[in-house]
């Protein structure tokens, strides 16, 4: 993220951690932060009065799900249960519930890649 705002031009303040970096955006010490999307979402849900994310996201990163490899089961339990929650609708209420109180519009799921 520091090598991707430099880069557009922006002043940087490095700092320890994100959760300094967010006590710095809430007392005005910096205009403003960068990181994973989901994080600031959450931040702005958290303090809808005082913060916003706005913009394009800079970069498009994956996520994923970890499970040991002895149990490889275990990838297309996830992957359904997954499919599952999209299906009944699980999806767009739980965004709504947590990441949309920041103001963001819930986005469709993401592909799931096929298990080994």
């Amino acid at each position: 993220a520091l090598k991707n705002v430099k880069a557009k031009g922006a002043r940087v303040v490095a700092v320890t951690s994100t959760r300094d970096c967010l006590k710095r955006v809430l007392d005005g010490t910096v205009p403003a932060m960068t990181g994973d999307g989901g994080a600031l979402l959450g931040y702005a849900a958290q303090n809808p009065r005082k913060l916003a994310v706005v913009g394009q996201p800079m970069t498009r990163e994956r996520y994923g799900v970890g499970y040991p490899k002895k149990h490889p089961e275990l990838c297309q339990f996830i992957v359904d249960t997954l499919m599952n929650a999209e299906q009944q609708g699980l999806w767009a209420k739980s965004f709504q519930a947590t990441l949309g109180k920041s103001g963001a519009k819930t986005p469709p799921p993401p592909d799931m890649d096929e298990c080994p």
